[in-house]
């Protein structure tokens, strides 16, 4: 899995939809999930640059580590991925998920958008 970044990894933007209370609380629940968990392969939280005041209250940016791709542009580059690396890519993947319903959280967007990789055995969802 040799896939040169399309995008930067290292930082994900919560974008609310307005600055409903709702939504503002929605933005916090992720954050404090985030700030909870703990497994290896689960995108770890580095830090979180939020606005200085409600007024100015738009986006959440979350700081993560830099990972080198998503899933999605490893299927898209069309090279090749062996049966182990997707047995392995399988267990870790199917690893977290365990680990988020062990602490009774659902991860309601699963898609390869969001499952991260650098090198061929460091995978993470975020």
């Amino acid at each position: 899995m040799n896939v040169s970044p399309t995008k930067s990894k290292k930082n994900k933007t919560i974008v609310p939809t307005n600055r409903s209370c709702i939504s503002q609380l929605r933005v916090l629940r992720e954050v404090s999930i985030l700030n909870f968990i703990d497994h290896p392969n689960l995108l770890s939280m580095k830090q979180v640059i939020i606005p200085p005041s409600y007024d100015e209250f738009s986006d959440v940016y979350i700081v993560s580590e830099i990972m080198d791709a998503d899933l999605r542009d490893v299927l898209d580059s069309g090279e090749p991925v062996g049966i182990v690396q997707i047995k392995y890519l399988m267990w870790q993947l199917c690893s977290a998920l365990a680990y988020l319903h062990d602490c009774d959280i659902i991860h309601r967007d699963i898609k390869p958008e969001v499952c991260t990789t650098s090198g061929k055995t460091n995978n993470r969802i975020y």
